[in-house]
């Protein structure tokens, strides 16, 4: 099964920032439009208001020096000072009132790319959750969400980008009207600072990509200490020296990279000092001289004064959040190309009979996994008819649960078919699909929630069933003992009062999870493979009870299940070597099942 990424993340060539930046820019600016429209509209509102802010600070201090120079007129002085003054007042309550607004949307657009993101991990196609660039790329996605403000960060530079863009228009109009010179001079600065800021943007960057690894391995040391799984093995042999060295090994790696790169932006830090105090007497210089020379009053030199500061501002500010928005883009982008990673197209709309009995057969399937070149079945052909009890047996590393991984439809086979009710599986919704099975898989998982939500996995559980199947499987004395029953949490990462089940009572709530599940086909892919033999059968016996006229299939590189299987398919160099019933497979000179049947009778005699 193979991915399929947005077209730009494949090309070799490098993106360019700015191309990266437009690619983020309309993709999350898309969503919200749709989803949280009142966020731009109130955000794009508090940019322009606050654009309006460098305005009052250029015209009133000139119209007052003005009055004050001619008719020194204290009413009309007053008149001025009132309306600037109201007009600021009206024009910042607007800017809080959407400010405010629109912060109280950031927090719910956040969870919504959060969730998007885990529901994107959750729901991909299982065969990229093994592959390690797939893996990285979440990792960064993620990151890209945490980082620099994540996607409000995002979005706020480029507000206030467009808020220092408007600043610049307007001031830059009323210095046009006074002195070109000046604008000149101001441009001139400002592509310098844009030069030394990209270039420390650069260092830190590099920084950043020189710290990643180095932070990763400080997390790994530090958590390894902190994590009590670990807890025996540091205290018996005596791991935490080894740890803490570990950690201020990687320490000062990492302060010595930092203090490095915090070096170089110090030095750049200062000469744009210098270039900005040049600026100032530029600038002051020339508007002084036009002053002297009466080419403009003294309250227009105050107006050109503060227009060439607040355009400084403007441009600085604009320049500031453009590269902020570059920089945060680099970042972000990564959730844009993971986000858009593909779901395999060849999966159909077919929808299952669920009243009907379900025939499962593989025919000719070959299969080797993503990024190796090895077959690991090849030519498989079996028929498995309903309400059957098959039990697969091999060695480890037989393709057992590469079968069951085939039939749940977790990957794709390279040649050849499967087929339900005589149709390729693919033809299927896959929600429909997945109500087939219960599968019980030696690596199972269960989550630090209640006993009831683990054997349930629903929204709405139904108590009563989830106590009578923890009965079933013998889990009664363990729940009984319990104050708070099946609402007792799992494990203590959460809970103080959570319990710490064993391996068997884990495996016995998977196999409940299953049975509460209640679907047409049940397989037990070696759930019980640290038990012993015996504890092992017992399982297996008691499991083949409740499946009743289900479909089931047992998979064991052990022979508990055997005896009241319908048939027993024995896989051995990537297909299945043997098939038939445990007399006709146990009676077969030298065979594969009979040697392993004689090796592991005295368990089962």
């Amino acid at each position: 099964m193979k991915a399929r990424w947005l077209s730009v993340s494949k090309k070799k060539v490098k993106i360019s920032d700015l191309k990266k930046s437009f690619i983020t820019l309309k993709y999350f600016y898309s969503i919200i439009f749709r989803k949280f429209k009142s966020y731009i509209v109130f955000n794009l509102i508090a940019a322009v208001m606050r654009s309006v802010y460098p305005l009052f600070i250029v015209f009133l201090p000139k119209l007052l020096i003005d009055e004050f120079q001619s008719g020194r007129n204290i009413k009309r002085m007053v008149i001025i000072t009132l309306v600037f003054v109201i007009a600021y007042i009206m024009v910042m309550a607007i800017d809080s009132f959407c400010t405010q607004t629109y912060q109280k949307k950031v927090d719910e657009f956040t969870r919504y790319f959060e969730m998007q993101h885990k529901q994107k991990c959750a729901e991909m196609d299982f065969d990229l959750t093994e592959d390690p660039k797939i893996l990285d790329l979440a990792s960064k996605a993620q990151n890209g969400l945490d980082w620099y403000g994540g996607v409000d960060g995002f979005m706020t530079q480029f507000t206030n980008m467009v808020s220092g863009f408007l600043s610049i228009l307007s001031t830059g109009a009323v210095l046009f009207t006074g002195s070109v010179w000046v604008i000149l001079i101001s441009i001139t600065v400002l592509v310098l600072n844009f030069l030394i800021t990209n270039k420390s943007k650069s260092i830190v960057r590099k920084q950043n990509e020189d710290t990643a690894i180095l932070d990763r391995k400080l997390n790994y040391n530090f958590w390894q200490s902190y994590d009590f799984k670990y807890g025996k093995d540091i205290r018996l042999y005596d791991a935490s020296d080894m740890l803490i060295n570990n950690c201020n090994e990687v320490a000062d790696e990492f302060i010595d990279v930092v203090r490095v790169g915090n070096n170089k932006i110090a030095g750049l830090s200062g000469i744009s000092s210098i270039i900005n105090t040049v600026n100032s007497v530029g600038m002051y210089g020339i508007l002084g001289l036009m002053a002297i020379n009466k080419l403009i009053t003294i309250g227009n030199f105050t107006m050109y004064a503060s227009a060439a500061s607040q355009f400084t501002n403007g441009m600085m500010s604009t320049i500031g959040s453009l590269q902020n928005l570059f920089m945060v883009s680099t970042y972000l982008y990564n959730y844009v190309d993971f986000m858009g990673i593909k779901t395999d197209s060849a999966f159909g709309n077919d929808l299952i009979d669920k009243n009907g009995k379900h025939t499962i057969e593989f025919k000719d399937v070959w299969f080797k996994y993503p990024r190796t070149d090895k077959y690991v079945l090849q030519g498989v052909n079996i028929k498995i008819n309903s309400g059957e009890k098959l039990s697969i047996v091999g060695l480890n590393g037989a393709g057992k649960t590469t079968f069951i991984k085939l039939l749940c439809r977790l990957y794709k086979v390279d040649k050849g078919e499967i087929l339900i009710d005589g149709k390729n599986i693919n033809s299927y919704d896959f929600d429909e699909y997945e109500y087939l099975f219960s599968v019980v898989f030696q690596d199972f998982k269960l989550f630090a929630f209640s006993i009831k939500e683990n054997v349930s996995i629903s929204e709405n559980p139904n108590d009563e069933r989830v106590q009578n199947l923890c009965e079933k499987v013998g889990l009664g004395d363990k729940i009984a003992s319990l104050d708070k029953g099946i609402e007792t949490s799992l494990f203590r990462q959460f809970d103080k009062e959570g319990i710490e089940p064993s391996g068997g009572e884990q495996q016995k709530m998977s196999i409940a999870r299953a049975l509460y599940k209640d679907s047409p086909i049940v397989i037990l892919d070696e759930p019980t493979a640290a038990l012993d033999p015996v504890a092992e059968y017992e399982i297996y016996r008691q499991f083949n009870g409740f499946v009743e006229s289900k479909t089931a299939i047992y998979i064991s590189h052990r022979l508990s299940s055997c005896r009241f299987c319908d048939r027993i398919a024995v896989f051995s160099g990537n297909n299945i070597a043997e098939y038939g019933t445990h007399d006709e497979l146990v009676s077969i000179e030298n065979g594969i099942y009979s040697k392993m049947w004689k090796a592991q009778a005295q368990y089962y005699a």
